[in-house]
Order: C-alpha cells, then structure tokens, then sequence
C-alpha cells in the first residue's frame, strides 16, 4: 500500500511539472526574430507586426541593446519606413531567392538604426532597384562589440546610398566597416568614431564606393593582405574603386590601395580618386 507521505511527494512533483509546462507554454521563445516585409499594414511602420509576413513580432529589438539576432529581408514593396526611433538588428537582407526587390528607405530622419556584431547589409545578385539607408539626419550606428565587422555588400544593379551618418562606437579594440560587391555604393552622410577604441575601412570587390561627407578612421582592422600581415591599417583599398567627391577625409595611419585577394595571387588594379573635398595623408601611401 502507498503511503501517505509518498503520494504527497508524487503530487507535488505532478504539480510541478504542470505548472513548468505552463510556463514553457506562454513564456516568449527565445529564438531570432528573422522576418520578411510584405507592408501588409500600409503604414510603412517597421514596429507595426502586421507588416511582416509572420504578423507576429518585427524584427530586432527597439532598445539600444546592440544585441539582436534578428535580420530583415525585402522583396516586394516600396518606401521609407519608420523605425519608430530605434531598432537593433543584424542584417538587412534585400532579394529573395534570386529575385528583385522593391525600393526602400530605412530609416527617416530622426530614426537609429544600429547594426549588431557580424551584421550590415547584402544586395543580391538580381536586385535591380536602389536602396537607401537612412535620411539626412539617420544615425548609424556600428556594432559596439571589440573588434566587430559590419559589412555593405551590393552585388545589384541599382545603387546603395547610406544617407544617415554612420558612427564607430567601439569601446576598445578596432570597429571594421567593409563595403564589398560588383554594385556601386554612396556613402553622403558623416562616418564619425565616439567610441574609444579605433575604425577601419576596408574596400573590397569591383564596385564603386563614394564618400562625400567626410570620414575619419583611425584603427588598424583593415588587413592589407590575405593571408593577414601582424597588424592593419586604417583604411585599405583592396579592390574597385573608393571615389573621395566632397568632405574632409582624414585618416590616421598607412593607407594602402591594391594588395592581393589571395597570397600568392594576381594584383588588383584598385584606385583612389578624389574628384572633391580633401584626403589628408599624414603617413605612409602604400
């Protein structure tokens, strides 16, 4: 016969369960937010659930947390979208399954948008329309995570404009932005550094990036060669072209245009041109 003392210590664990798979039933998941736009609310609202195609959450997190895993990706549609003052997310993600994608602006002017670790934007092959991030007055911001990398990939057709300023906030260590891609790219708003630490530019793939209002890098995370040499440099124009065609470009440190994508491989025949504004070299040009 079951004692008493033994059917109540079984009752309670039963209990226990119960209620845990409760919990576990209407606690929120943990797990990214990943999502597609499909304007379903027409409000142009990145904050409104509906204009996502699971109707559930949006993407990112709209705390200045820096840590979202979330990314954003856009196919059909067209035009500014409001933030809502702040989103964090990982990636915006522009094409889907090789296809087109409308044109859009994320961000407007008094939005943040800041890009988390191993984040930033891709163009696919197949996207044929411009895209832009931010207005005149968007600030940018760049993972704050020690020696962090945010990356610009346009391998479209149409043109991505980075109209907000972008800011460097690294606490320590180096902030590394690398614009890559066969597609063209314009960054017209101020790249600033407000962290302690240091950032680089790296240029690479056969696409044109345009700076046009101002920049200053001061770090040592873009590599001058692959395999990587002991220390980087500020700014490395590895491949393509960097056009300077207005602003004050002021980087702190040995600038180096070429290099090799591979060691051991061909030369690039990569450039800096400067059609406006002033590039201020105060060390070695390499």
């Amino acid at each position: 016969m079951k004692s008493t003392k033994s059917a109540t210590r079984h009752s309670l664990l039963e209990t226990a369960l119960g209620l845990g798979c409760i919990l576990a039933a209407t606690m929120p998941s943990a797990r990214a937010a990943s999502d597609t736009w499909d304007g379903g609310a027409a409000d142009g609202n990145w904050q409104t659930t509906t204009n996502w195609a699971s109707d559930v959450q949006f993407p990112g997190t709209n705390a200045n947390v820096f840590t979202s895993l979330d990314d954003a990706t856009f196919g059909a549609g067209t035009g500014t979208l409001n933030l809502g003052t702040t989103i964090n997310v990982r990636s915006l993600i522009y094409g889907v399954a090789g296809g087109d994608a409308g044109s859009f602006t994320v961000g407007d002017a008094d939005d943040v948008l800041n890009f988390t670790t191993a984040g930033g934007v891709t163009i696919n092959a197949g996207v044929t329309t411009a895209q832009a991030l931010g207005l005149a007055g968007t600030t940018i911001n760049l993972s704050t995570l020690v020696n962090s990398t945010t990356t610009l990939t346009n391998n479209g057709s149409g043109l991505l404009t980075v109209a907000g300023n972008l800011v460097a906030v690294p606490p320590v260590g180096n902030s590394l932005l690398t614009v890559t891609g066969s597609g063209n790219t314009t960054i017209s708003g101020a790249i600033t550094e407000t962290g302690a630490g240091g950032s680089a530019l790296l240029k690479t793939g056969s696409g044109t990036l345009t700076l046009s209002g101002g920049s200053v890098f001061s770090g040592a995370a873009a590599l001058g060669r692959i395999p990587a040499a002991a220390a980087g440099f500020p700014l490395v124009v590895r491949e393509g072209t960097l056009l300077l065609n207005g602003g004050t470009h002021a980087p702190d440190g040995e600038i180096v245009i070429g290099g090799v994508v591979a060691d051991g491989g061909a030369g690039q025949n990569a450039k800096i041109q400067v059609d406006g504004g002033t590039f201020n070299v105060n060390n070695w040009l390499s």
